[in-house]
């Protein structure tokens, strides 16, 4: 059946191709999959080497004099600017961080909300209506990531405080940290597909915030070897696609790198950042649009892994409350 689902959501993705522009927007403030967590193996004082003092750690090479110059010009001149900058700035900073919630949760109903529709028998997904009745449900999807992901937020905290205490321990403290990522990575991945699941059933089936919540971690908890072996598919899956998209960039990149590295003129550096910048500008476009098509595919093979455990054994059989959009858009 997971060939099923994975071969079904392709094709979901391909003919409605709409759903391409609800997975950009999902993509909006967000990193490779759904969720990505930072990993702390660079946080201050986890080194480990019993040091608790002060020592800066060394640069393994230098800046060119000209470009040391140029950074400390421009740190002068950022101390010089006035300070009804930076609250305009700051303020310009929260409408966008405002902005890229409302897309990204918009984004993640709708790749449900089309889905769905999709498998009820709608033949056309207008992009206008779907992203209307994606707002319907914004504030529902909106609370359920928040939750999930104060969780996940609970625990990387709790991951990193032995980091923090080892600068007070010499790092001994320090060593609980790897058996802690033992015990924190499939935490994790519990949190992330219940996050995936919660949204399913709180657009799919137009569940309420608590119904979703509880429902969805019934079902995953109940079904935890399906869901391992489909979020294994779908991670390695997207990590190899994201890895491929990102190859051109070392390319792009290299221009900087080796102007860094074997060369000490601030000519020849800017003359990399220039071509650098004009290529990466070039390819953007290509980086976006595989974005959107790995988070759409994401989002649609996630939607149908729910009605495959909810409903087997068939994916197309009709639903008890379907959203609104599936009874329009089966009309057109």
């Amino acid at each position: 059946m997971y060939g099923e689902v994975l071969s079904k959501a392709w094709k979901i993705i391909w003919k409605h191709k709409v759903l391409w522009i609800f997975g950009f927007l999902a993509g909006c403030g967000a990193g490779g999959g759904s969720q990505s967590f930072r990993s702390f193996y660079n946080f201050p004082g986890s080194s480990g080497t019993g040091n608790s003092g002060g020592n800066t750690p060394q640069m393994p090479y230098k800046l060119p004099p000209e470009i040391e110059a140029y950074i400390a010009q421009l740190t002068q001149s950022l101390v010089q600017v006035p300070a009804w900058f930076w609250l305009l700035l700051a303020a310009i900073s929260c409408l966008v961080a405002i902005l890229v919630v409302v897309l990204n949760t918009t984004g993640r109903a709708g790749l449900v909300l089309g889905t769905w529709a999709v498998e009820a028998g709608a033949q056309k997904l207008p992009f206008g209506q779907l992203f209307e009745e994606s707002l319907g449900y914004f504030w529902r999807v909106f609370f359920l990531q928040l939750v999930i992901g104060l969780l996940a937020f609970a625990v990387g905290l709790v991951m990193a405080l032995p980091l923090l205490f080892s600068v007070s321990t010499g790092g001994l403290s320090g060593l609980c940290f790897i058996p802690l990522c033992c015990i924190a990575f499939p935490i994790f991945w519990l949190l992330n597909v219940w996050n995936e699941q919660a949204v399913v059933a709180a657009v799919g089936e137009n569940l309420g915030f608590s119904q979703s919540l509880s429902g969805s971690w019934l079902l995953v908890r109940k079904n935890l070897a399906p869901y391992l072996i489909m979020s294994l598919i779908l991670g390695i899956g997207s990590l190899i696609v994201n890895f491929i998209a990102a190859l051109p960039l070392f390319i792009i990149l290299w221009p900087v790198i080796s102007g860094m590295m074997f060369t000490s003129g601030a000519q020849a550096l800017g003359s990399g950042l220039l071509f650098s910048g004009i290529a990466f500008l070039c390819y953007a476009p290509v980086l976006i649009l595989i974005n959107s098509i790995v988070k759409a595919y994401l989002g649609a093979a996630w939607t149908l892994t729910y009605r495959w455990i909810t409903m087997p054994p068939k994916l197309t059989e009709e639903i008890v409350n379907p959203p609104q959009v599936i009874t329009y858009s089966a009309n057109k």
